[in-house]
Formats: C-alpha cells, sequence, structure tokens
C-alpha cells in the first residue's frame, strides 16, 4: 500500500473523501479484486482500533498507528488479519458497501451476513464482494468462547461451573498463550505448557480440569473456525481424574469418623445425612426440613446451594436427574426429628444447616484430625455410601437413581472398578453350589 493509498483510507474514515477522489479510488480498486480486499482491510483496522481502544483520537491518529503496525509485521497477509470484534466486522460492512455501491442503490437497505467458519468466517456485502475474516489469536477465541459456549451452556451448567471454567482459562492458560496463534501452537508447546502447570503442585484432578479446558478450547476452534488439528491429542494429558483414583471411606473408618462427634449436634447430622443418603455437598446445604417426609422416611431433593460473589445462589440440581426422592433408614428419619425438636420453631423452609462449604470442609479437616482417620474430602463421604453400598451388593441399577446419575453407564464408570471386590464372594457362592 503507498501512500495514496493510505490517504484514500484515511480520507474515507474521517468523512473528508470528495467526488474526485471517490472516482478515482473506484477506478483503482475495479482493477483488481486485491485492491478492493486491501482498501477494506485498511479501513476495517482504523475502524478497530477505535472501536477496542475506545479511542478517540481522529481518523489520522488511528491510521497513523495502524501504519506503524503493519510496518512492524511486514505485511504478512495484511487482508486476512481480521479483529473477532463483531460490531467493528458489521460497522465496516455496512459502510462499505454504502460507499461502494453504485448511487442509485444507496437509499435501499443493505444486506450483510457473516459466516461463521473456521480459521476464518466469510463476510458478504450486498455487491457480492467477500472477505475472509481471521480470529487468530488463543486470546481472542478464549473471549468468544467465554461469550458464546459458555453462554450456551447455561441451561447445562451452573453459574458456579460456568466461573471457575472461565477462572481456569484465564489463570492457567490465557498468560501462556494468549497471543499465540491457535494453528502455531505445537505438541511440544503444550508440554511445556503442562510442566509449568504441574510445578505448581496442584492436584492430579485440578491438573486434568485444568488439561480439559485448554482441550475444549482447540475442540471449539476446530468445530467453529476450522483449526486443521488438536494438539492436545498428540500428547500425553497431565493430571488424572476424579475415577481414577477414588478416595472413600469403609464402614469401620466412618465409624470411628463419627464417634469423635457429639450425638445429636448439628456437625453430628450434616455427617450422617452425608455418609446415609450419598447426596451432594451442595444438595446438602440446600435442605430444608420440608425436604423430608417423616412419614414415608424419604427425603426429597431438588435444589442445590452455592456461595457465589458473596450471595447466597439456591439453584436447580446439577442435573434434572439429580431431582430425586430418596428413601432413609428409620435411624436417620429419628436423628433429623430429634434435632429438629431441639431447635423448636425453626421455619419448615429455611435452610437446615446455615453454613457454606469452606465451613463445612473445616469441620470435616478437624474430626479427621481428632479421630486419626485418614482425610478425604467431602465429596469422597458421597463415594464412602457408594462403597458401602457395593459391599453390601446393592445392583448398580439401585445406586445410579440413588445418586441422580444421568445413566448407568456414568455410575459404572466411577464406580465399576469397586465392584472386583466382589469376585471373592462369587467363588465361594460357586463352590459352595458344586
Amino acid at each position: 500500500m503507498n501512500d495514496k493509498i493510505w490517504q484514500w483510507i484515511g480520507d474515507y474514515c474521517s468523512g473528508l473523501m470528495d467526488k474526485s477522489e471517490e472516482q478515482e479510488l473506484r477506478a483503482w480498486m475495479d482493477e483488481a479484486e486485491e485492491n478492493k480486499l486491501f482498501f477494506m482491510e485498511g479501513v476495517k483496522m482504523v475502524l478497530e482500533y477505535q472501536v477496542v481502544t475506545r479511542s478517540d483520537k481522529n481518523a489520522s491518529d488511528s491510521l497513523k498507528h495502524v501504519r506503524e503496525k503493519i510496518k512492524a509485521r511486514g505485511r504478512r497477509q495484511l487482508w486476512i488479519q481480521i479483529t473477532a470484534v463483531a460490531s467493528v466486522v458489521i460497522l465496516f460492512a455496512l459502510s462499505f458497501a454504502f460507499f461502494y455501491m453504485p448511487e442509485l442503490e444507496r437509499e435501499s437497505p443493505v444486506s450483510a451476513k457473516v459466516h461463521a467458519g473456521g480459521m476464518k468466517a466469510t463476510l458478504i456485502v450486498a455487491n457480492g464482494i467477500q472477505v475472509d475474516l481471521m480470529q487468530d489469536n488463543l486470546q481472542d477465541v478464549v473471549r468468544q468462547y467465554g461469550a458464546t459456549v459458555l453462554e450456551d451452556k447455561k441451561n447445562e451448567l451452573k453459574e458456579n461451573s460456568i466461573r471457575n471454567k472461565q477462572h481456569m482459562m484465564n489463570k492457567h492458560i490465557v498468560p501462556y498463550f494468549g497471543t499465540r496463534k491457535m494453528n502455531e501452537i505445537t505438541p511440544a508447546e503444550i508440554i511445556q505448557w503442562q510442566n509449568t502447570i504441574q510445578e505448581k503442585g496442584y492436584s492430579k484432578t485440578y491438573e486434568r480440569m485444568i488439561q480439559n479446558q485448554l482441550n475444549a478450547l482447540f475442540n471449539h476452534a476446530q468445530k467453529i473456525y476450522n483449526l486443521k488439528e488438536n494438539p492436545c491429542k498428540k500428547v500425553k494429558k497431565m493430571g488424572k481424574s476424579d475415577a481414577n483414583k477414588l478416595e472413600f471411606w469403609t464402614k469401620a473408618e466412618y465409624d470411628r469418623f463419627i464417634a469423635g462427634i457429639e450425638p445429636g449436634s448439628e456437625d453430628y447430622l450434616i455427617f450422617e445425612i452425608l455418609f446415609w443418603t450419598g447426596i451432594r455437598e451442595g444438595e446438602l446445604l440446600a435442605l430444608s426440613l420440608s425436604d423430608f417426609d417423616m412419614s414415608g422416611n424419604l427425603l426429597h431433593i431438588n435444589k442445590t446451594y452455592n456461595r457465589i460473589r458473596k450471595r447466597d445462589v439456591i439453584d436447580t440440581p446439577k442435573t434434572e436427574n439429580s431431582v430425586r426422592t430418596i428413601d432413609i433408614p428409620n435411624f436417620l428419619k429419628e436423628e433429623v426429628q430429634e434435632y429438629a425438636k431441639k431447635h423448636y420453631g425453626f421455619p419448615e423452609n429455611q435452610r437446615l444447616f446455615p453454613i457454606v462449604a469452606r465451613t463445612l470442609q473445616k469441620r470435616l479437616k478437624k474430626y479427621e484430625a481428632l479421630t486419626g482417620v485418614k482425610p478425604i474430602r467431602v465429596h469422597d463421604i458421597r463415594h464412602s455410601h457408594v462403597a458401602y453400598l457395593i459391599y453390601q451388593g446393592v445392583e448398580p441399577l439401585i445406586i445410579k437413581e440413588r445418586l441422580g446419575h444421568k445413566d448407568i453407564q456414568m455410575t459404572l464408570n466411577t464406580y465399576g472398578h469397586l465392584y472386583p471386590s466382589q469376585q471373592k464372594k462369587v467363588a465361594e457362592m460357586l463352590d459352595n453350589k458344586r
């Protein structure tokens, strides 16, 4: 682009282009398709700079910045380096179509379409000109991913889950790869990134969660931007999933733990409910007395609790299948009734345990240290409930319904490896039948 073309771009963006200059520009653009694309890119970049930076600078100042930027990168296929900011794209499409269409057509509506697709998206203006749009660095894709994919999954993911995914991307992925083009990130660089994460001393489960977010991001780029391949698939995943290392208490360990808590206390009832029902932490913290059907020995699970941005949030459970009714043993029902008697007048619809997850975790650690049982997480008490049921010979389908899993495969994937412990019983049974 010579100085003359840059002058046209500056005048156009400033609204200073006169008729003779406009005619000269049109003649030059008609000479070659490439000329049209060069001009369109230049205009777009000036507009982009003003919008993205929220700059009040005039077009000439913006033009100066853009020219310096282009000079530094040696033009590198300038016309395909387009921003992902939709407002800029559409603004440019409309403005250019208005300018370049014949005089008589200017008063008719201008149509513009943005077709998502690949390392490029195709912008079609009213006169048929197509422009390839490119969203080339990882940070831009993260923004788009957060704004569209996670937003679209609001019905599938809870607010807390979305917040956690965004946090992992912004903390562990963007600082390392943010300015890199996604199609230039290699498997070797993925391994180097894994090494930096592993040096931070996170749990294996958390490492796997971070890895999954990077993998999801590359899968998104393949689907939306036609990225040829996902480099994450060429390297070994870091960390381990929950299913690979399932922690739980045996019944003997739980008995030892609960013996260290005062019977009838809030803490005693909390851990009794967790162990004998297998409900999730959030489901426990959302419980009210109205959720218990004392006549039928039933517990209705229809909500969950989260503390989000210093506010209490009562929401629907994790999935549709999480809405369920659990049969509870008679002794547990009686423990709930005795607790309710001690708190006479306690509102039926008020949270039975008005604490937050962190408090619950602290109390768990307190009694673990007091009783000397092996340390586990609050969520592992749910695993302990399942392990006990499996030991008692309860069928997987019943366990699936009790836990609120979506399907039996989820139950088997998580707990299937516990069933081999029953092989000895099967062998003994066969011996007795012979």
